[in-house]
């Protein structure tokens, strides 16, 4: 059984209204271009991402009516030309209205035995201009791939990531954490932590805050700063979250040992990369 998220998305619209979308996806991943194709007034653009987060958590569904000039945002050629953190946060369907555009996505995030059909199904929403056509259709990872395949008119644009065979190795791997070792966290573009990271130097020492009352995660760990949050220790990291629940919340500890701040990153990056050491101290 494998434990992995994804999503494809299609934007139909105008060339720079689609990428502004495609630049104001939220949370941690980057996006892949899978295929591009049109005119600047009839676009296609079809990209992935790695977490299914992205279309849900952290989104404000109650939109405002502005009025947004996408030419200040986006280059001719789809780049981005400054940040647009203030849009991140608004759902596909917002979006869709936001930027005049139609978008199609499929998305899953859970255990997923591909073989067993297990776990929960893939999703499929449809938005065109703020209208809903379809939403959270669930669809057997079968179906999934056909019907992408004739949306997108692209093969294999559905992932097909892990065996439980290949899950069985992912898992073991992490039985050879010891401490102390470095992580990335995630998250860290979040609450103002973009700001944030302009200011932190390596050897800052962090705290490790668990948050039990977590909406997406009851084990998640937040990572503060003395100036503030800072970002989300990765799921994956088990050793850390069992350590903390046997040491209620006192060990282990963790400082910075690298950071990246946003302006010093590509134009396309979204997030500050800051990476933890995270070590044990004496009880």
């Amino acid at each position: 059984m494998a434990n992995y998220c994804w999503y494809q998305i299609r934007v139909k619209g105008k060339k720079k209204n689609a990428f502004m979308i495609y630049h104001t996806m939220p949370v941690y991943d980057e996006n892949d271009i899978i295929h591009q194709e049109g005119t600047e007034e009839n676009y296609s653009l079809i990209f992935s991402g790695s977490c299914k987060w992205s279309l849900e958590a952290y989104c404000d569904n109650s939109i405002t009516n502005l009025d947004i000039n996408v030419d200040d945002f986006i280059g001719e050629n789809g780049e981005l030309l400054k940040n647009v953190t203030d849009y991140w946060y608004y759902s596909l369907k917002d979006k869709s209205k936001l930027y005049n555009c139609e978008i199609e996505a499929f998305a899953e995030y859970e255990d997923y035995d591909i073989n067993g059909d297990y776990g929960d199904r893939p999703t499929f929403e449809h938005y065109k201009n703020g209208e809903v056509i379809e939403n959270q259709t669930q669809l057997s990872f079968a179906d999934a791939q056909k019907r992408a395949e004739e949306l997108f008119k692209i093969k294999n644009v559905i992932p097909n990531y892990y065996t439980y065979e290949d899950y069985e190795d992912y898992e073991n791997g992490y039985d050879e954490n010891i401490f102390p070792f470095t992580t990335e966290l995630t998250n860290t573009q979040l609450n103002g932590g973009v700001e944030r990271a302009e200011h932190y130097k390596v050897g800052d020492e962090v705290t490790l805050v668990p948050e039990p009352d977590n909406q997406y995660d009851e084990e998640a760990i937040r990572v503060d700063h003395e100036l503030g949050f800072v970002g989300y220790l990765a799921s994956y990291n088990y050793d850390i979250i069992e350590k903390l629940k046997e040491t209620n919340n006192t060990n282990p500890k963790a400082k910075i040992v690298n950071v990246e701040p946003l302006s010093k990153r590509g134009p396309r990056c979204k997030k500050p990369i800051v990476e933890i050491e995270v070590y044990l101290t004496e009880d």
